[in-house]
């Protein structure tokens, strides 16, 4: 369900309700869960709390959100309840402006005090380490006591060894890991190791001074993620290597992100796995998710902006929520996802994304697509024109299926839920394709089959043959073959085989791939005469193999003829849109549909 589709209904609860009652991938939505916006220390209902500066913030197993206020000088505790108190330093409201004089003091939590709290962690025990900022110390909040854990005021340094002996510089950022190791990122030390009663700096390919840190692991592979001046680092913890992320507008751009996207400047982060993680921009006032080289903007203005212009307070669609320094983030067991805005003064919420990845040749990632017996399954096979630059919630695959739930005329198919699983082979020719597709029955219980064509499959781009597609027309008899020897072999499994063939970037309009022609040699590219040529041969080749067919062409070149219309491709990147995606999904669950 798109959030065009959603516009009119006048709530995003109201919106959540109804993208469930369809069965359909919900919007990303951002919502106010605690703060009124005043600026104070007030306890009492999440509503009419106030704050100072929230920033750090961490979940306890039982779904209690702690926040450091670096303003207030204090923790406080919003409760799964739905209320707010303080835990730990003073609970009352700064006398002049907006900022509470620090201190520091040990003893039981009420008579506490912290200089600048910037970050929490909560230890599986319950147990809350702070990051007390300007006293270079890591604080303990237990048993009704806060103690100095490592480190000591005014002994601000970056000594390693016992945690009595230790020093830090400026602590900005904690997360413990599986195994109950505190990692703290010290600003201008780098990420530092508390285990075992000892603190040690990790040797991590670092840039600038570090800003968040977040542990990750999935299938016992551990990692830390770390934002510092430049970008993201993500550690490999066992076996020590560093991989990483940077702007494209930084000297280096160390790991290419899909579509040249830009990372932003990453601050606070919340680890998802062991390749995911959700951050925060306090600069361009936005929320990020990182997965291996794919990164999208999910709440916030998602045009780059490093001015500022686009900070505010607006709750609402992702893309038209606003934040002012968004300086925390934290991910709950049960997957809430909630952000500290400190320069709103309050505590948002926002859904994290369906971030499903399409499925690969070796079945990687297919128990994430459950399917049903009383299901209707599409199985949805492209290269990586069908995925590239998407993840499931603005994937073709979704927008095919939430088309097809959301249809009056699905119901009087009598088929069963439509459950769409994306299977993507970049780079594959037509025969590895047509392989794998002919081996799909033995693995699922497809009903349909979606091929999405390009000239890529017909010119071998993926092996880069660059085969002159006018000049040799030898290809039509084998495509013609080729998917009529795939159809016959469905059809005695009774799947049903539908190829939809679209366009490229550059064979639509110039300006859909400016840059794409560097990657490919002169003889590949096709005039516009040679283009429709293209076009025409391999829609006669694929009618003439007697499969079911659709074209997206003519729905491609009615939006891009269109005196207002938006980029379909990446313009610098070959691969679609979340617009092109959009059209290209409308018209495959349009064919379905006959």
């Amino acid at each position: 369900m798109t959030l065009a589709k959603v516009r009119g209904v006048r709530s995003i609860a109201a919106a959540l309700a109804l993208c469930a009652l369809l069965g359909a991938t919900p919007p990303i939505a951002v919502r106010t869960v605690a703060g009124s916006g005043a600026a104070g220390a007030l306890d009492g209902p999440a509503a009419a709390a106030e704050f100072l500066m929230p920033s750090g913030i961490a979940f306890d197993r039982d779904g209690n959100l702690y926040i450091a206020d670096a303003a207030a000088q204090n923790i406080r505790e919003l409760t799964a309840a739905g209320a707010v108190r303080t835990i730990a330093g003073p609970a009352e409201p700064p006398t002049t402006g907006y900022d509470v004089p620090g201190g520091y003091a040990d003893g039981p939590v009420a008579a506490a005090k912290f200089n600048r709290p910037w970050a929490l962690a909560v230890a599986p025990d319950g147990a809350i380490y702070v990051a007390d900022r300007q006293n270079a110390c890591i604080r303990l909040i237990k048993d009704g006591q806060v103690s100095t854990f490592a480190g000591k005021p005014g002994r601000n340094g970056n000594v390693d060894g016992a945690i009595a002996d230790a020093s830090f510089q400026q602590p900005v950022a904690l997360t413990i890991d599986s195994k109950n190791r505190l990692f703290v990122a010290d600003e201008q030390n780098g990420i530092r190791e508390i285990a075992d009663g000892a603190v040690k700096t990790l040797t991590i390919d670092l840039k600038g001074r570090v800003r968040g840190v977040a542990a990750g692991e999935e299938a016992g592979r551990e990692t830390l993620f770390v934002a510092d001046g430049f970008g993201l680092a993500l550690y490999d913890l066992a076996a020590g290597t560093t991989v990483r992320y940077e702007s494209t507008l930084d000297p280096v751009h160390i790991s290419p992100l899909q579509g040249d996207a830009e990372l932003g400047y990453p601050w606070a982060l919340a680890a998802l796995s062991d390749h995911e993680v959700l951050y925060t921009d306090a600069r361009t006032n936005t929320v990020h998710y990182l997965n291996a080289n794919y990164v999208r903007t999910i709440a916030g203005s998602s045009g780059y902006d490093p001015t500022n212009a686009a900070g505010g307070y607006a709750d609402g669609p992702g893309p038209e929520a606003r934040f002012f320094a968004p300086t925390g983030i934290a991910v709950s067991k049960t997957g809430s996802v909630l952000v500290s805005d400190g320069g709103n003064r309050r505590i948002r919420s926002v859904t994290l994304p369906d971030r499903r990845l399409y499925v690969t040749p070796s079945l990687t990632n297919l128990e994430r697509y459950p399917v049903a017996a009383s299901d209707y399954e599409i199985a949805y096979v492209g290269n990586s024109l069908s995925w590239t630059d998407s993840t499931w919630f603005d994937s073709i695959a979704a927008r095919v299926q939430d088309d097809l739930r959301a249809s009056p005329v699905w119901g009087k198919l009598q088929r069963g839920r439509p459950v769409v699983v994306p299977f993507a082979l970049p780079g594959a020719s037509l025969a590895a394709t047509a392989g794998f597709i002919g081996a799909v029955p033995a693995e699922s219980s497809a009903h349909v089959i979606v091929l999405q064509m390009n000239s890529a499959y017909l010119s071998d781009y993926g092996n880069k043959q660059y085969r002159e597609l006018v000049a040799d027309t030898a290809w039509t008899g084998e495509l013609t073959s080729t998917l009529r020897t795939l159809d016959a072999r469905l059809k005695k499994n009774g799947i049903r085989l539908l190829v939809a063939f679209g366009p490229y970037g550059y064979e639509l309009a110039p300006a859909e791939s400016v840059e794409w022609q560097y990657d490919v040699p002169q003889s590949f590219w096709q005039t516009a005469a040679d283009v429709d040529t293209v076009h025409e041969h391999a829609i006669a080749a694929i009618r003439a193999a007697g499969v079911d067919y659709v074209d997206a062409w003519p729905e491609f070149v009615r939006s891009e003829m269109a005196a207002q219309h938006v980029p379909l491709f990446g313009t610098t990147d070959p691969h679609m849109t979340a617009a092109g995606r959009a059209l290209f999904g409308d018209v495959v669950s349009n064919a379905l549909l006959r």
